[in-house]
């Protein structure tokens, strides 16, 4: 439970951080752009980016105006740029699975879009599904562009090995490591007991 909310709060600070990056990024271009110097506001970019790269792993790139461009994997994750300065909205955000139940024979994922404990999506998935989206797991989400919800087709695990979210990914394995030997030692003392 704790370590799941963990991964939220991590989620929900990644994708702050990268409307901070998208921000700078803008100011910095509109300033090199003028043939000035944006120093401070590099400075900036620059400990957005330790801070990203803190809670997972990220490539980033530089565009000539000095606009950096963060990717977790192969997915992008901040504004996509053009060769000028324009630039488009990412429609994939990071955001995390915050719980799962079984109904029946399928099973709702709740999905935390952006790591956002208000903006909650459920995906009804089968159980041959269900095993990529373990509670916690970060995924990215394509937002369908009509506006409705997600599916399971829009979403991909993250994959996130480092920074704190994956040090929380661990823990998850860890535990369920854990549990699963205390379950075993549990059935070797009953059919000990059941024995005698």
């Amino acid at each position: 439970g704790d370590v799941v909310g963990s991964i939220g709060k991590n989620v929900f600070d990644v994708n702050s951080l990268v409307t901070q990056l998208n921000t700078v990024n803008e100011q910095i271009a509109n300033i090199q752009i003028k043939g000035q110097s944006p120093n401070d506001l590099m400075d900036t970019r620059d400990q957005i980016l330790k801070g990203l790269s803190n809670l997972t792993e990220i490539s980033t790139t530089f565009d000539k105006w000095g606009r950096a461009s963060v990717s977790i994997g192969d997915q992008q994750i901040s504004k996509i740029f053009g060769s000028n300065l324009e630039s488009t909205e990412n429609t994939t955000t990071l955001s995390n699975v915050s719980s799962v139940k079984q109904v029946g024979d399928d099973f709702e994922v709740q999905i935390q879009i952006g790591g956002d404990t208000s903006n909650v999506k459920t995906v009804t998935m089968s159980s041959e599904e269900v095993k990529k989206f373990q509670e916690g797991t970060p995924v990215f989400v394509k937002m369908p562009e009509n506006g409705s919800d997600p599916v399971v087709s829009d979403l991909t695990p993250a994959g996130i090995k480092t920074g704190a979210i994956g040090g929380h990914m661990n823990a998850i394995k860890e535990i369920d490591a854990r549990v699963d030997d205390l379950s075993q030692y549990a059935k070797v003392v009953q059919h000990a007991f059941n024995t005698v």
